[in-house]
């Protein structure tokens, strides 16, 4: 490598630091650890973890002060810490809880010298805990240094001494832990690790060199490069190359890394974190740790606010040994519960007390506290604070110990808006130096605050969007505040830097949220503010997309009974199985798929349509959609002629026909003194001796009926004659025409007088001698004529249609 001594000075000229107030102090891990960790390797990274099953990781923490008791880290700034540490170390699994704090006055150590005092220090260890000592000065060899840790399978190796200030500033103490977890610096060896990765075509040695992970760039130690304060990006100005001449491009801002920034450091990597999930898991010197102090119960929920609906884990913080315990959850699908995490689902928004009683050998206690649960937001979403400070009661909102959150009309660019401020603060320990990224949220903890939209129901939505106007909380001049936005809990954003010259300089800001199409998720607003009463303003914040829909269209909408209507499903719904209701009196009634669907209707009226998709999720109802205006009298009828006049002779035959109106394809049947004889069309009896009653039958199915139901013919009763002395079968005798509407001939001879009887029998028509009768005026059915002549009577059926 060219030239690394004269780029090392270079780069100390230009950072002006002291490099050696930057190096990690711990020891180099052994040829034997080294050999065992590459050995390990394979099995850490195919082990399947998840960040919601934690581990509980006890510390014994020994704030080191003079003899006189003055100096030490302050509880406040180390809660802070231990708050920061947590925040890193949750997503491998681990949750760091103290199990006890011991106060030590030695001026000795708190003037701490790595080889003189370590061995003094181990006297103070407690047992099957991790010992972490906290000095106001360490040096190691004379040199300052931020302090060290072991590694495990190293004697006396769960222990870290650290110097006050590098606790309290950036993230020296997530550091040195992640060396107790068996994380290497990710320069390990000293630039023999290959830039080529996994998949580019070169060899690539990653996963046995260095510091064993693929997914951290090779790192020949970044000591003395140029690395910008505000994106934390490193510069490799004088084309540094690993063995196979490629460039080197690693990465200030991972936790292990020796970047002099250290806010820069804010980030571990999956495998880091699956390293350090399986040491806690696995490690014989993390398997053994417990925590002997008083039972400590608490609890918190896995996300700022509960949604109804949706399940939200109730986080336990408890801390103890062989601890039971047992629930009572108000409001949730589950009312009691002995697991240590449970989940649980609010079924209505409101506030629930929840209960936890925790007990073990030393004896019991409880927590409970009230749930705030929130209703689900319906998208297209808008707040625009109008409501004042009433408007967060439907939101979930966290603040730290140096910030604040409110609603007020000074706020607001219309009407009320929201703040995120930081408090009062004589001397913060923290400031913002780096303006974008993740840092500011990580070097300047305590001036945090979060406001969070949960339970926005998008679920048939798509190209979602989130816009809002932002601006400085301008107070008493232009010092500068950020912000990002998380869905989730996790950024979608760069850290936006608010600085403004004047009191309502707005800006709108908008961000894509497609990514969270057709979910239910939650928009966080966070914001960093640099120090005491600045902040940030929000007001009209709008989310929105657009709707998921089915539809449908018809070809006609207006129609007569028995028309066709076609229907045909539209819409962009992700809908498998469509079914439809096409109304009263619709044929068919329903049906299923997208269509095309061809449907008649049988009634008058006004026709409501619904398409439902997948059962429910999407739905689409157009109430009177259809009008039937006209219809044709379809009520069904039916009646019956015959071949011949009556009465018969005796022995004769007779043919009998229905004339059937509106009984679509049904089939007659036909019955003989209440007998049925046959089905079909006409019927023929033959050899008729006697009288009989002959009845036709049929139920209409005529889709178009108003009323579809059994229809009975009027029934004709034959009358037989012996045919002595009766001249009825004269050939000259003829009727006509038949059936008729009106007017009928009669063609015979010697005409005296006419009767005209109707099926029942009875005389509804008598005239005297004449060639024709009007039976215009007469309902339709079958009648009887009756002709008397001289030589006797002459009788014939006709219709009258």
């Amino acid at each position: 490598m060219t030239n690394r001594f004269y780029f090392f000075l270079a780069g100390i000229l230009l950072l002006n630091i002291s490099i050696s107030a930057q190096v990690c102090d711990t020891d180099a891990p052994s040829p034997e650890a080294q050999k065992e960790y590459f050995l390990n390797l394979p099995k850490v990274k195919n082990t399947k973890f998840s960040s919601v099953d934690m581990v509980l990781a006890p510390l014994t923490v020994h704030i080191i002060r003079d003899a006189s008791g003055n100096g030490g880290i302050t509880l406040e700034e180390l809660n802070t810490a231990l708050d920061r540490l947590n925040e890193q170390y949750i997503p491998a699994g681990i949750r760091f809880y103290t199990c006890g704090i011991n106060y030590i006055d030695n001026d000795n150590l708190n003037e701490f010298e790595k080889d003189d005092d370590r061995n003094e220090a181990a006297t103070y260890l407690v047992a099957n805990t991790f010992n972490l000592f906290i000095a106001d000065t360490y040096t190691s060899g004379g040199s300052s240094s931020c302090g060290f840790a072991y590694y495990p399978n190293t004697s006396s190796w769960d222990m870290s001494v650290l110097k006050t200030s590098c606790v309290v500033d950036g993230t020296t103490l997530e550091h040195e832990l992640g060396h107790a977890f068996n994380l290497r610096h990710t320069h390990q060896g000293n630039g023999s690790e290959l830039v080529a990765r996994p998949g580019s075509g070169n060899s690539y040695n990653c996963d046995t060199d260095g510091d064993g992970f693929c997914d951290t760039p090779a790192d020949p130690n970044v000591t003395g490069w140029p690395i910008d304060g505000l994106t934390c990006e490193v510069t490799n100005s004088l084309n540094e190359t690993d063995a196979n001449g490629a460039l080197f491009t690693p990465d200030s801002k991972n936790i292990m890394s020796y970047s002099p920034y250290k806010y820069c450091r804010s980030l571990f990597t999956a495998e880091q974190y699956a390293m350090m999930n399986y040491t806690i898991k696995t490690h014989a010197d993390w398997t053994k740790m417990t925590c002997a102090s008083a039972l400590y119960v608490d609890f918190d929920l896995s996300d700022i606010v509960a949604v109804q609906g949706q399940s939200v884990t109730l986080d336990n913080q408890s801390t103890g040994e062989g601890i039971t315990y047992a629930w009572t959850i108000a409001g949730a699908d589950i009312a009691n519960s002995s697991n240590r995490d449970p989940v649980v689902v609010f079924s209505a928004a409101g506030n629930y007390d929840v209960t936890l009683l925790a007990t073990n050998a030393s004896g019991f206690e409880s927590v409970t506290k009230t749930i705030k649960v929130i209703a689900l937001k319906s998208i297209p979403f808008n707040e625009d604070f109008a409501s004042g400070a009433s408007s967060l009661d439907e939101y979930g909102t966290e603040i730290m110990s140096e910030s604040t959150l409110g609603v007020d009309a000074p706020s607001g660019k219309t009407d009320n808006g929201l703040y995120l401020i930081g408090a009062n603060s004589s001397s913060p320990p923290y400031y913002i130096r780096a303006q974008s990224g993740e840092k500011p949220f990580l070097s300047n903890p305590r001036f945090n605050s979060k406001f969070v939209i949960a339970g926005l129901d998008a679920s048939t939505f798509t190209d979602l969007s989130l816009t809002f106007d932002s601006k400085q909380l301008y107070k008493y001049n232009p010092s500068y505040g950020n912000f990002r936005v998380l869905v989730n809990g996790e950024s979608i954003s760069s850290t936006y830097t608010v600085e403004s010259d004047g009191e309502e300089i707005w800006n709108e800001y908008t961000f894509d949220l497609s990514a969270y199409d057709r979910t239910i998720f939650s928009v966080t607003l966070e914001a960093n503010t640099k120090y005491d009463a600045t902040g940030i303003n929000f007001d009209n914040i709008n989310i929105s997309g657009v709707e998921d829909t089915i539809s449908f269209t018809a070809d006609v909408l207006s129609l007569a009974t028995c028309e066709e209507v076609v229907f045909t499903g539209i819409g962009n719904a992700p809908v498998t199985n469509y079914s439809w209701d096409f109304g009263d009196n619709a044929v068919p009634a329903s049906a299923v798929g997208l269509g095309p669907h061809t449907v008649t209707y049988k009634v008058i009226g006004n026709k409501t349509i619904t398409l439902d998709g997948d059962q429910g999720s999407f739905s689409k109802t157009k109430t009177d959609y259809i009008s039937i205006t006209t219809g044709v009298d379809h009520e069904p009828a039916l009646d019956i002629s015959i071949n011949d006049g009556l009465p018969i002779c005796s022995g004769t035959a007779l043919e009998f026909t229905a004339a059937s109106e509106n009984i679509g394809t049904a089939s007659i049947e036909w019955f003989v003194d209440n007998v049925k004889e046959f089905t079909g069309n006409p019927f023929t009896l033959s050899n008729i001796t006697a009288e009989v009653k002959v009845v036709a039958k049929v139920t209409s199915n005529d889709i178009c009926a108003v009323n579809q139901s059994e229809v009975v013919s009027n029934e004709i009763t034959v009358d037989v004659d012996l045919c002595t002395g009766v001249d009825d079968l004269n050939s000259d005798f003829l009727i006509y025409p038949n059936p008729t509407s009106g007017i009928v001939f009669i063609a015979a001879g010697n005409i005296e007088s006419i009767s005209v009887n109707n099926v029942l029998g009875s005389i509804v028509l008598t005239q005297g001698k004449s060639d024709n009768i009007d039976l215009s005026t007469f309902p339709k059915g079958v009648y009887t004529i009756s002709v008397n002549t001289g030589n006797g009577v002459l009788v014939k059926q006709i219709i009258k249609k």
